[in-house]
This record gives C-alpha cells, structure tokens and sequence, in this order.
C-alpha cells in the first residue's frame, strides 16, 4: 500500500494551490449561494466549433469516402457538448453554511480541513482542474471543476468568501 502512494506521488506532476481570497473579486457580493454548474457561454462555443468541424468532416468525406468513420467522429463532437449545455444540474453549492457536492452530500464548513485547488498536468494544454477538498476525519473529494459558470480563480475566492462568513 505504501509502494503505490510512494509511486503515485513520483509521478504526480500536479499543481496545488490554497484556495484564496481574489483581489479582482474582493469588491464582488454573493446571495445566499452560489450555485456552479456547466457554463453555457462555453460550451455553446465548443457546440459551434463542433459544427464548423462537421462541415469539414463532411468536405473532406466528399474527397475520401469513409462515411461510417465521418459519421461517428460528427456525432460525437456534437454530443459532447450538447449533453453539457443540456446537463445544467449544479456540481456544486457554495454557501455560508456548507458546501454541497454534485451527488447530494452536504460538508459543513467545521468539517473541511483545507481546500485546495489542483491543477493536474500544468505544463500541457490539456490539464485541468479539480477542487480538494481535505475533511477534518481525513477524507478527500476531489471535484473537477474546468468549464463551469465561474473562472477557477474565482472559485477559490468564493470558497473563502463563504468561510469568512461562517467564521473560519
């Protein structure tokens, strides 16, 4: 058991980062919650790459026929982000008395150890983020957290903006 974590961390290139308090949003003021969800403004940008790419798909499938490929490579471009602007279902509720994970699970703020932001393969294009979040018994959620209605930056801060107010 100890040989794999050993193993894991030797090949973890991850970045971790405290959540904390953003300057740029220091003036900002939040309701009651903050509701993260899929952002609709980006993926409705990806929906129209996608389609931009389905029309080449379909150029070039005029040139070499592989409709069966041509087809299937369309399908899923388009479905991808379809299914995230149509899946508006929270990932997270921020509020000033806990924070609720997308599968129901409410942690109470005297219950969360640490928050940390992850940034997993930071020297490639496509890494991405996850939010930790370290709980007082030990346990870890990891809640990834790219392509949502709020920067990565703000998050963090809204994390702390709602511990302040709980008095942690």
């Amino acid at each position: 058991m100890k040989i794999t974590r050993i193993f894991k961390k030797l090949i973890d290139n991850s970045k971790y980062e405290e959540t904390c308090i953003d300057k740029k949003f220091y003036s900002k003021e939040y309701g009651e919650k903050v509701i993260l969800k899929n952002s609709i403004k980006l993926n409705f940008e990806m929906l129209t790459i996608s389609f931009v790419l389905v029309i080449i798909t379909f150029y070039i499938n005029t040139i070499h026929k592989n409709t069966i490929i041509a087809i299937l490579f369309c399908v899923i471009i388009v479905l991808i982000p379809l299914l995230k602007l149509i899946n508006q279902k929270p990932k997270l509720i921020i509020s000033k008395e806990s924070i609720v994970l997308s599968t129901e699970k409410q942690i109470k703020w005297r219950e969360i150890k640490e928050t940390k932001i992850e940034e997993t393969n930071p020297s490639e294009i496509n890494s991405y983020f996850k939010l930790n979040i370290l709980q007082t018994n030990n346990k870890l959620h990891k809640i990834i957290i790219n392509d949502l209605n709020y920067s990565i930056s703000e998050i963090g801060h809204i994390i702390e903006y709602y511990k302040a107010k709980n008095g942690c």
